[in-house]
Parts: structure tokens; C-alpha cells; sequence
């Protein structure tokens, strides 16, 4: 005859309720746990625990000066299928700027480009809104002089994910790419304008 199993059993005691290996908080207040309780108290197994048959070992952890912590949900991977919509941006190998990964970083990569832009406060200035493929905007202030080019090289040091990929610049209605990378600014007609960018 084998050799009866003991299961283990943490029940955690804190300020506002209880929980059993692990499980949701059990408020002291619900008259559902006032038996579980009650069984604990006296030395006696709670009918839920005993169910599953075998012997049953209970450890008690007393923390009642703590406040109950719930765990954050688990993350589980997709296992769907995926769709690609709008214009995909390829993974970036060996960039020559790191990619912003928090608002900080974004900004100053931002405040990088517009200063290696040399703007000329003495000249005549405009704003040039971008609509970027992800769905992200970004603004900056140029010279009636500049040119496409300028706007090109702007956008890929402000957001480095896109200096490994090919894009194009669009006006946004009506829509045409802007093809004349030497045009300035004044000859293109983009004075205070909102341009689109679209993945190649």
C-alpha cells in the first residue's frame, strides 16, 4: 500500500483578507469565507481543502501589517492569426542613431535634428507638420530656403527608425510625392503645409 500524499497549502493573512497558494484575495467581510475561517481557528480542515482527498499540510504566513498586492496579470503570447495593415516599417539592423524608446530620448532626438537644420532665425521661416507612417506626428521649423532634401534628412534624424528606410514625402491633399529633392521649400509650395510620409 503506497504511502499517503501531503499536499502543502499557503494561506496568507493580510490586513483586509486572505489568500490560499497564491489565489485571489478573500475578504475577511464575506460571509463565504466566515466558515474557512472558522475551520482554521479551530485546528480543523476546511471543507474545500479536504475535497480533494489525501493529507494536507497548512502554512500560515501572518501579514497583517501589509496591504494585499495583486500580481500583475500574466501576459500570454497570441496565438491568432495577424493581419498587416497600412505600411509596414522593416526592422532596423546597425541604425546610426539609436532609436528612441522612451519620450525623453524621442524629444531630444527632435531637438537633434531641428539644430543640425541651422535654421536662420534672421530669414523668412515656416512650420512643416509630418504625418509619419506609424501614425506619430512630428513638427519642425525650416527656411523658406531649405529644401525637400532638408525635409528628408529631418525626419530620419528625429525618428532613426527610418534612416534605414526608404520613404517618400507626400503632400497631403491634393496628394502628390514630392519628387524634386533640390526644390525648396518656396518652389514646392509647402509653406506652413502637412506632409505625408509613406513607406517604400
Amino acid at each position: 500500500m503506497g504511502q499517503e500524499q501531503v499536499r502543502s497549502v499557503r494561506l496568507r493573512l493580510y490586513r483586509e483578507g486572505f489568500t490560499v497558494d497564491n489565489g485571489p484575495l478573500r475578504h475577511y467581510t464575506d460571509p463565504e469565507n466566515a466558515e474557512f475561517l472558522n475551520c482554521i481557528r479551530r485546528g480543523e480542515m476546511p471543507t474545500e481543502l479536504a475535497g480533494e482527498g489525501g493529507g494536507v499540510r497548512v502554512s500560515l504566513e501572518d501579514r497583517w501589517h501589509e496591504e494585499y498586492a495583486r500580481a500583475p496579470p500574466k501576459t500570454r503570447a497570441f496565438a491568432g492569426k495577424g493581419q498587416m495593415l497600412g505600411s509596414p516599417t522593416p526592422t532596423t539592423v546597425g541604425a546610426t542613431a539609436p532609436v528612441a524608446a522612451d519620450p525623453n530620448d524621442r524629444a531630444a532626438n527632435q531637438r537633434a535634428a531641428q539644430e543640425a537644420i541651422n535654421l536662420d532665425e534672421a530669414q523668412p521661416t515656416t512650420t512643416i507638420q509630418f504625418r509619419l507612417a506609424d501614425g506619430s506626428r512630428l513638427t519642425g521649423r525650416f527656411n523658406h530656403t531649405h529644401t525637400v532634401s532638408d525635409l528628408v534628412g529631418y525626419v530620419a534624424r528625429a525618428e532613426p527608425a527610418y534612416q534605414l528606410a526608404p520613404f517618400a514625402l507626400l503632400t497631403a491633399f491634393p496628394s502628390r510625392e514630392l519628387a524634386e529633392p533640390a526644390a525648396t521649400l518656396a518652389q514646392a509650395g509647402l509653406l506652413n503645409s502637412t506632409l505625408l510620409q509613406r513607406l517604400k
